[in-house]
């Protein structure tokens, strides 16, 4: 069989295969020789001057890197000295400022008597225990209905105070910003007047002073992030599913009542609690239109037609002459 093989390749295989790259037209070695050679010197060449025109172009530049990463080391070995020598310095300051804070702890609590460590130690554990009793109420159901109960009466609140204030702005709108001022101003007056040595304690012999003005803002921007923060992640996977679910169409309302929301609150002069914006304005009209549509719709009577009414007439005379006259019914006794 190999024998066979090894012949019809001589005798069959071997001319087709010649008589193929003759028709090719392949040039010989002597003619693809120096164009071969040309080819490669002119490829020479061009890396030549390409190179020599991006080294002519670029050493300005890399010479001008260099430089500012020479001056950025000076910079930074000048910062690395001054924060070795001065960074050691603070950190002796503040180690010898936590050990007087120690020292002066521990020896204002040494001072203190019994009963009064007993009511720090107290008020330690209520703390603790309001924290895990107000996390275990959030998972009852009472809880729940007295907090939804709760921030309804306040919603209400808050719109009562809000449409008096729009009402008062409608007079006088420095009045209206000037209104929650005032009344705190008054407030505080009158119990200052009322109650001045209570007041006087308040302010000057209780920690009163430091809680308002430091820790109720700071614990409250705490607490207002950390519900924002709950808030955004709770709501970024359905944001995300209704934004692919919703067409075109939709998101393109959607942008332009964002578009006319951010114009109104830019134009409108007012507080922004007393700003009604697009969305409540669209909430308002779906509103009506639900209220009027719970309601059947009576069209209002129309004005009688004299020319109307005088055609059914002849209608009716024609119909009536067609049956002949009509048949008086004579009562049958029994």
């Amino acid at each position: 069989m190999t024998s066979a093989f090894l012949e019809y390749c001589q005798l069959e295989l071997w001319p087709n295969v010649i008589s193929t790259w003759h028709r090719l037209d392949v040039p010989s070695w002597d003619i693809y020789h120096p164009v071969l050679e040309e080819c490669v010197s002119d490829v020479w060449k061009a890396s030549q001057s390409t190179a020599q025109l991006s080294y002519l172009t670029l050493r300005p530049f890399a010479m001008l890197f260099l430089m500012l990463m020479e001056g950025l080391w000076e910079i930074a070995k000048v910062l690395f000295r001054v924060l070795l020598s001065q960074g050691w310095v603070h950190i002796k300051k503040g180690m010898i400022q936590l050990k007087a804070a120690a020292i002066w702890f521990y020896h204002f609590q040494m001072s203190l008597s019994r009963m009064e460590l007993l009511g720090e130690a107290a008020l330690i554990v209520t703390v603790i225990g309001l924290y895990y009793t107000y996390k275990w109420l959030r998972r009852q159901t009472y809880w729940q209905r007295f907090m939804r109960w709760y921030s309804e009466k306040k919603q209400r609140a808050i719109e009562k105070t809000t449409k008096f204030i729009d009402r008062v702005a409608r007079v006088s709108l420095i009045l209206a910003m000037a209104l929650p001022h005032t009344a705190f101003l008054g407030g505080y007056v009158a119990l200052k007047v009322i109650l001045p040595s209570f007041v006087k304690w308040l302010a000057y012999d209780t920690y009163t002073t430091a809680l308002i003005s430091i820790w109720y803002p700071l614990i409250m921007t705490l607490s207002w992030v950390h519900d924002k923060r709950q808030s955004k992640d709770a709501n970024a996977p359905a944001v995300q599913t209704t934004n692919n679910s919703v067409p075109s169409a939709t998101r393109k309302e959607i942008s332009n009542s964002s578009k006319t929301q951010s114009l109104e609150s830019r134009s409108d002069r007012r507080p922004a609690y007393m700003r009604t914006t697009a969305s409540q304005k669209s909430r308002e009209h779906t509103t009506n239109k639900r209220y009027t549509s719970s309601f059947p719709r009576t069209s209002p009577p129309t004005p009688e037609n004299p020319q109307r009414q005088a055609k059914e007439k002849a209608q009716i005379q024609i119909h009536s002459q067609k049956e002949g006259p009509s048949r008086p019914t004579t009562p049958t006794l029994n």
